[in-house]
């Protein structure tokens, strides 16, 4: 018995279950593995023409798709890079790397700007709400918070951009 696979039927197969694994890769970029559990001569079927053309638009197909959108460098927005105290941060919305307030503040105005004003103070409990922010002026610095699951958080404790950001000026403080 001759089983012919066309790209259409070998998707169908994957996507069925009968064969193939995907997954995505650090940069978002989509990859297969075909497993097959078919029974059939699959040396005899690799040294066809078919499957190598299929094999090669599948890969191409595979290959364009995306899961994120990251920069042309690759970048995630946030990423910092630090050189002798210096911090760098890489800023999608703007394209370009910024320090870490420039970074702060185009993240607060992209959400509605600051819900508290720059303070030594946090405040009052009883009027802040879910995803307020605010600048804390601590000895070392400054750090951005927002108020996050009924407490204050580090901005960065809530949005995950780079664990840098938490050795930044007050943040690495703001608790003690």
């Amino acid at each position: 018995m001759k089983i012919r696979y066309g790209l259409c039927n070998v998707l169908r197969l994957v996507m069925a279950g009968h064969m193939g694994l995907f997954g995505v890769d650090k940069r978002g970029q989509i990859f297969a593995v075909l497993i097959w559990s078919c029974s059939f001569n699959f040396k005899e079927y690799l040294m066809t023409k078919r499957f190598r053309i299929i094999l090669i638009v599948f890969s191409l197909c595979m290959s364009s798709v995306s899961f994120s959108q990251p920069a042309d460098n690759g970048l995630p927005n946030g990423y910092v890079e630090t050189k002798s105290d210096s911090f760098k941060v890489w800023s999608l919305s703007k394209n370009s790397w910024v320090s870490v307030e420039a970074f702060w503040s185009s993240y607060v105005d992209e959400n509605g700007g600051l819900t508290w004003k720059q303070s030594e103070q946090y405040p009052p409990y009883s009027e802040v709400k879910e995803f307020d922010t605010f600048l804390v002026e601590v000895s070392e610095g400054l750090c951005l918070m927002e108020f996050f699951h009924s407490r204050w958080r580090r901005a960065n404790d809530v949005r995950r951009w780079d664990d840098a950001f938490n050795e930044y000026g007050g943040c690495p403080t703001v608790f003690d």
